[in-house]
């Protein structure tokens, strides 16, 4: 249940029959996505070029590729660019290094995007941008819990706004991220002296990487 947002004078109806909570809106689709990252406008993209537009994807920023606008924290990219290939490879040689475009009409290696051999992070995220404008996606829209439903065979999507999204199909495209460091390896590194993060909880580096580094060993 939420509560309604009304103006005075609906609010005094409301109050005089009882009626100021209403129930969570349901939609259904047949495939619900969550995050728009590459996989999820990945996913977006083949649905629609398969002719399935009974899909939306959820995701909680305020546009696709968020990930990439602030990771690497350095922007700078260690993966290759294929912008510009041999004469003697194939395309197909080129898409199976590219690690940046997605199977789409539009393809980062062509050099419209980026000409640096390692391309940085705000690059991709306009390609990545680009690719999913077209797509279903609802922004801002941030997930609390998932279930399964026995009683209709659907998967049941819930918003931090109270809504609920149910599905046929339900695609969990939000990377892995383990914000804690199991306690069996951290018991380990403190008795060797040792420090471990995860990349959620390592800590902000306002000078060079190579200044908090120095004197370290990083793994």
């Amino acid at each position: 249940m939420r509560a309604c947002q009304q103006s005075p004078r609906a609010a005094v109806l409301a109050v005089l029959s009882a009626t100021c909570f209403a129930a969570a809106v349901e939609q259904k689709r047949s495939f619900v996505i969550l995050g728009a990252g590459p996989a999820g406008i990945q996913w977006g993209k083949l649905l629609e070029e398969a002719g399935e537009s009974d899909y939306v994807i959820l995701e909680r920023n305020t546009a696709a590729g968020s990930f990439f606008q602030k990771s690497p924290r350095a922007q700078k990219l260690i993966s290759a660019n294929r912008a510009n290939m041999k004469h003697d490879k194939s395309s197909e040689f080129g898409l199976r290094h590219d690690w940046h475009s997605l199977l789409a009409s539009k393809s980062f290696a062509t050099g419209r995007y980026s000409a640096r051999w390692h391309p940085t992070a705000p690059e991709l995220v306009k390609y990545l941008q680009d690719v999913a404008d077209p797509l279903k996606i609802e922004y801002n829209t941030s997930v609390v819990r998932t279930e399964y439903r026995e009683k209709d065979g659907l998967h049941a999507v819930h918003t931090e706004a109270g809504d609920v999204w149910l599905a046929e199909w339900l695609v969990v495209a939000t990377g892995m991220r383990v914000r804690d460091v199991p306690e069996c390896l951290s018991q380990h590194a403190k008795a060797a002296g040792v420090s471990l993060y995860t990349y959620d909880t390592y800590p902000n580096v306002v000078t060079a990487d190579e200044e908090f580094c120095r004197g370290k060993t990083v793994v």
